[in-house]
């Protein structure tokens, strides 16, 4: 800003003096003496002091645009089995925790597309963490009988040492819901370009009960609040991927079902849903690197309509995080997080936790892209 001088102008008033003389004549008198006045002395000039400039203000420097960050989402919750031999039973799910604040860290690349990653060590830090005190977890390749194996669209690591196995799975693209059949990585893949996305085990076992904690997460860099679009709409397609801890305490199957969510931007919601849910009790694949294609084997795969999800999930003005609350067919509810990826909103992923009393706890990740 520039400053504005004020300048103040003094006017000196002078006071001009008249002498007056007056005579009267009489016959044969003498003309009386004029009597002088006496001049007034003017006053003096006493101009006002100007008063002192204001000082300038120092211009603001502008605000720097905020770009994409890396930033993620994730659930996690403490699960408690018994283990005997191979037989698993007793398996109970605690409390499903959200963390908007949580970080993935990464030495080497994690594999994208169709080109293999070159991760020697990975770090998970989110609510789990602060459930028991510690501030990570890590696995390093070598480190404590670890192997991370990296491949196209991902890596997997798993860390066993005794009585303990701690595992992280980082991916970038995801199988599309598959009963049996053969198909192309490009035909059933959907690849991201700016999201990690996977799920975590920590073995925290003591004694002769098996316990742990179980999490699903989505990072990567988040789209800049101020390049999210104020209107319109937009279409987001994908899937799910999750772990069902049944009631009745048996080993808990993985979970896979499509996703899709429609974004009214004026608005800041979205509809979202998943269809087509399935449970996985187990499944094989095989692939052949000559003709670049999967085959799904022993997929074991039951359809499961009562997991199926609906809800409305909002965000405020200002932030890149939505979440809501979401219902499925078979009486849970929950919570779905997520946050917008990509630098114009390009893709979506979160993680979700739905629970009922005598109906079992189903949570994971999803993950789409217009």
């Amino acid at each position: 800003m520039i400053a504005v001088r004020s300048v103040l102008r003094t006017s000196l008033v002078m006071t001009t003096l008249s002498l007056a003389l007056s005579g009267c004549f009489g016959s044969g008198s003498n003309p009386a003496s004029p009597s002088p006045q006496t001049p007034v002395t003017p006053a003096n000039p006493d101009p006002a002091t100007p008063t002192n400039p204001t000082n300038p203000t120092t211009p603001t420097n502008p605000t720097t645009p905020t770009g994409p960050s890396n930033a993620g989402i994730s659930t996690s919750f403490t699960v408690t089995a018994t283990i005997v031999g191979d037989v698993v039973s007793n398996v109970n799910a605690g409390e499903v925790k959200t963390d908007q604040n949580m970080t993935l860290t990464t030495t080497g690349s994690v594999g994208r597309g169709e080109s293999a990653g070159n991760v020697t060590s990975a770090t998970i830090n989110a609510i789990h963490a602060s459930e028991s005190g510690a501030a990570s977890m890590t696995i390093t390749d070598g480190v404590n009988g670890a192997k991370i194996q990296n491949h196209t669209g991902g890596a997997w690591a798993n860390a066993s040492g005794g009585a303990v196995e701690n595992d992280i799975s980082l991916q970038t693209s995801m199988e599309k819901t598959v009963v049996n059949g053969s198909y192309a990585p490009g035909e059933a893949h959907e690849s991201y370009a700016y999201m990690t996305f996977g799920t975590w085990f920590e073995d925290r076992t003591t004694g002769s009960t098996a316990q742990g904690v179980n999490g699903s997460f989505v990072y990567g860099s988040a789209t800049d609040p101020a390049s999210i679009p104020s209107t319109g709409t937009a279409s987001y397609a994908g899937n799910i991927s999750g772990t069902y801890f049944l009631a009745n305490g048996a080993e808990p199957p993985d979970t896979h079902a499509s996703m899709n969510a429609t974004v009214d931007f004026s608005a800041r919601s979205l509809s979202f849903s998943t269809q087509n849910s399935r449970i996985y009790n187990s499944y094989d694949n095989t692939y052949d690197q000559a003709t670049n294609k999967v085959t799904i084997v022993n997929s074991n795969a039951t359809a499961a309509p009562e997991l199926n999800m609906n809800g409305t999930l909002t965000y405020a003005a200002g932030s890149n995080v939505f979440s809501g609350t979401v219902t499925d067919a078979g009486g849970r509810s929950g919570t779905a997080t997520g946050r917008f990826f990509g630098p114009a909103a390009e893709e979506i992923g979160g993680a979700f936790g739905l629970s009922a009393a005598g109906k079992g706890t189903h949570s994971g990740y999803f993950v789409g892209k217009k």
